[in-house]
């Protein structure tokens, strides 16, 4: 079931965001539910006021929302979808813009509710122009969303729709934004990814390939995490934007089953939880597994495994962040390359055990220089309170 119901959609359309974001929305739902051999060129943003086409779509196998051959796509968002698509269809009958009409399908696409739409493609297809004709309003796009589920997630949390999403499931981009800002700074991709150019493209390598499990390391798991993401963010191609329009990083087993076995379309799945016997069913189905993981942490497939960032280029992604260089040398030095701790260093949010910061460290120095004692043995209380300097006094320190 969408988290993006038809009505949520009816509202957005009247958002002054929805008219350059719907384009955002059907290519990733196109690059969602096709072959990774469809090409696609559909612009969004500030781009949307191009002329021509809003998009151009050559799709090699027959989908159920993306027909087989070439497709043109308008996209409206206008109130009346009618006199929108009326107007739309007569500018592209009057100008293919050089494409030849009896070989291609015109596609309209509105995220309002339109009942008059069957009766507008009976119409249209009667005029004989097009190869094909098809329409698509709230109702279609709600049924295609079920479909793509890392794309109903995505739009889940753009403003004016604002659903409720699923309990413990991400896009890449909240990651992302979550992961790379604080207050003062938003760090860069390169910020993970200097020096580490071998372990991209044996990334971007093995999302190309048939559906496996790969581990990814570095000191942390999120760190692995940031990496991942990092690294489909350092290069805008079609792999990239198929890789954010398919990927979910799913923190729970139960939401991680239920989406696995629900989509209809190969996903990339990043897990964050530590049993790995629902990862090789997710497989089965046709879905990528990437595990993040930390140094320490055991996985018995095969890894990517993260180098240590370099100097160098770490000075030069930190400069970029507007950070000057005095500055990043020195914040390097203290973290030691570790990203971790440079986030600390940096003001990131961070939750730090209380007895890890330094002004706390001596008051655990007597509990592991004992490892363990009885309370109900007074010798053992007198020991620790020798050491401790304290009054014993918590009866569950032991």
């Amino acid at each position: 079931m969408s988290i993006v119901t038809k009505n949520k959609l009816e509202s957005w359309a009247n958002t002054v965001s929805s008219k350059s974001t719907l384009p955002h929305l059907i290519s990733r739902l196109i690059r969602t539910t096709t072959p990774p051999s469809t090409k696609l060129n559909m612009s969004w943003g500030n781009y949307t006021y191009i002329r021509g086409w809003d998009g151009i779509v050559s799709c090699k196998e027959e989908r159920v929302y993306v027909p087989l051959g070439i497709s043109l796509w308008e996209l409206g968002t206008a109130a009346n979808s009618k006199e929108k698509a009326d107007s739309d269809y007569e500018k592209r009958k009057n100008n293919p813009l050089g494409v030849a009409p009896q070989n291609a399908t015109f596609v309209f696409v509105t995220p309002r509710l339109w009942t008059k739409k069957t009766e507008w493609i009976a119409a249209k297809k009667a005029d004989g122009y097009w190869k094909d004709v098809i329409a698509y309003d709230a109702v279609d796009l709600e049924q295609w969303l079920d479909s793509a589920p890392a794309v109903d997630r995505w739009l889940s949390s753009e403003k004016g729709i604002e659903a409720c999403p699923f309990e413990g499931v991400m896009t890449t981009d909240e990651f992302w934004n979550e992961w790379s800002t604080s207050l003062s700074i938003i760090l860069t991709p390169e910020c993970v990814t200097a020096s580490r150019e071998l372990e991209i493209n044996q990334l971007r390598s093995m999302l190309q390939d048939k559906p496996t499990i790969k581990g990814i390391r570095a000191p942390s798991s999120n760190e692995a995490l940031a990496f991942i993401v990092a690294a489909m963010r350092s290069q805008q191609d079609e792999t990239t934007d198929r890789f954010h329009a398919q990927t979910l990083i799913i923190d729970s087993e139960a939401s991680f089953r239920a989406i696995t076995i629900n989509s209809n379309h190969p996903l990339v799945i990043i897990p964050r939880f530590y049993n790995a016997q629902p990862l090789y069913a997710a497989v089965s189905k046709g879905h990528h597994v990437l595990v993040p993981l930390g140094a320490n942490d055991s996985f018995n497939l095969e890894t990517i495994e993260l180098p240590s960032l370099k100097h160098h280029p770490l000075v030069n992604a930190l400069e970029a962040c507007n950070i000057p260089w005095e500055k990043a040398m020195r914040l390097l030095k203290e973290a030691a390359y570790n990203i971790t701790r440079l986030k600390r260093l940096l003001g990131f949010p961070d939750l730090v055990p209380k007895w890890s910061k330094r002004e706390d460290i001596r008051e655990i120095i007597p509990a592991l220089l004992l490892g363990k004692w009885n309370e109900n043995l007074g010798g053992d209380i007198l020991l620790v309170e020798k050491l401790s300097q304290k009054k014993y006094s918590n009866p569950n320190s032991g």
